[in-house]
């Protein structure tokens, strides 16, 4: 590529960051003049979304994703096509400063604590055994989590009803007790999961990677909810951005928007097929209405906690009581526990820590961090699930997950092949000139 060609290039990305720049600008100094607090959050939110866009030119830089997320809900709950209760000034507030505060840890943290770019963990695992036999063991608990499942159902039958049957069990199980026969079945989702992202990330063969991918898809539509499949889905979107050179919104902007919509049209297509409300003839209808109130749903409930804070306190449920605003919810956005225990103080705080986590493993993983690329396929579930509950939250999940990335990254991947050959082949992602 010639000398004009690249210096084109840049002014056409430094254009486009600096158009999104003032567009945000524009629509904040035009917007603060609204009385209406969740338009001037709307406001906030574009702007800060373009400015941290700006600073990066990187679609998967956190704070951009953060905001942008947040921005998106704030912009639903805006035009929210059913009844929903006002916002007040002080939960606008809040999450005006949670984004700020984000933003600023995750500049900081971006900055790196390592300066060479030459980091360790940066080439791919020679020796595939390991991660097959990871896989093996996946295989092994996936007809042990149908049995478990068939036998909350109550029967094994490929029909909604079955689905509906078993997530009933679940949550009818007493607090703090499982419904599954052991440890090995309760967490085997979540380990299948681990295993697939291993593969999409270092596995030559399409059929093992087909294998683990099916596999993981199985486990995740009989847990019976959404989550572990949005987990999966998002640690995938992840780490196939990382092999993307190029990852500024007018390189992407059709990849971008194709998984965006396609992720929640099969989110959207589990909920009308699996919620017991979704059963009747207006089928489609309460579906729509279910995943509006499911995003907008949580800033609403976060304002009336705040002014309520007896109503938000963890009770016997796992994420909190119902209220209506009008319609019942019980998720009040991650904020809730933090904003439970130290208030606004606390929540800002927490937002600028996890911020910073987030940044530096941005930052080691883009410079070619294997273990930094699987712990961002991880976290940025929490972060997707932000506008919902708390998954950074998870410590226990938190530990297994460390606890499987020390397994193999620093005990099975050194370990000389028994059965098979080594591959020399080098790393897909650095292979990808990420950076």
């Amino acid at each position: 590529m010639s000398q004009e060609s690249v210096t084109y290039k840049r002014l056409r990305l430094d254009a486009a960051a600096i158009g999104a720049l003032v567009c945000g600008g524009v629509a904040l100094a035009c917007i603060v003049a609204d009385a209406s607090p969740i338009v001037v959050l709307c406001g906030f939110l574009l702007f800060l979304t373009a400015v941290n866009y700006w600073i990066s030119r990187d679609v998967l830089h956190p704070a951009f994703l953060f905001c942008g997320l947040w921005c998106s809900v704030a912009v639903l709950y805006l035009f929210c096509p059913v009844t929903i209760d006002s916002l007040s000034w002080s939960a606008c507030a809040l999450c005006a400063g949670g984004a700020f505060c984000f933003s600023l840890g995750c500049v900081l943290g971006n900055r790196g604590v390592v300066r060479n770019r030459a980091l360790w963990f940066v080439h791919r695992t020679t020796n595939p055994q390991p991660r097959r036999i990871l896989l093996v063991y996946s295989l092994f608990t996936l007809p042990l989590f149908v049995r478990d499942t068939a036998r909350m159902a109550g029967g094994f039958a490929f029909s909604a009803q079955f689905i509906i049957s078993a997530r009933d069990a679940l949550i009818a199980a007493p607090p703090g007790q499982t419904a599954y026969s052991n440890m090995m079945v309760s967490t085997a989702p979540m380990i299948s999961i681990l295993c697939a992202w291993l593969f999409l990330m270092e596995e030559d063969s399409r059929v093992l990677k087909s294998v683990a991918v099916v596999q993981v898809l199985i486990m995740c539509l009989l847990s019976t909810g959404r989550n572990m499949l949005l987990q999966f889905l998002v640690g995938w979107a992840v780490i196939a951005f990382l092999r993307v050179p190029n990852r500024n919104i007018l390189a992407i902007k059709g990849r971008g928007v194709a998984i965006v919509l396609g992720v929640v049209t099969l989110l959207t297509v589990i909920t009308l097929v699996t919620k017991r409300e979704t059963q009747g003839g207006d089928a489609v209808q309460v579906a729509g209405d279910l995943t509006v109130e499911y995003i907008a749903g949580p800033l609403a409930a976060l304002s009336f906690g705040m002014d309520h804070v007896g109503n938000m306190t963890q009770g016997t449920d796992p994420h909190g009581p119902v209220v209506n605003v009008p319609f019942p919810t019980n998720v009040y956005t991650f904020y809730q526990n933090y904003y439970i225990v130290s208030g606004v103080t606390g929540c800002l705080l927490v937002a600028f820590l996890i911020g910073a986590v987030n940044g530096g493993i941005f930052h080691a993983a883009i410079c070619g961090n294997r273990v930094a690329a699987f712990f961002m396929a991880y976290i940025y579930y929490a972060l997707a699930l932000s506008i919902f509950s708390d998954a950074y939250g998870l410590v226990l999940r938190h530990v297994e997950v460390i606890a499987y990335a020390a397994l193999y990254f620093g005990v099975l991947r050194w370990l000389p092949p028994v059965l098979l050959r080594e591959s020399g082949a080098t790393s897909p992602i650095a292979q990808s000139g990420t950076r």
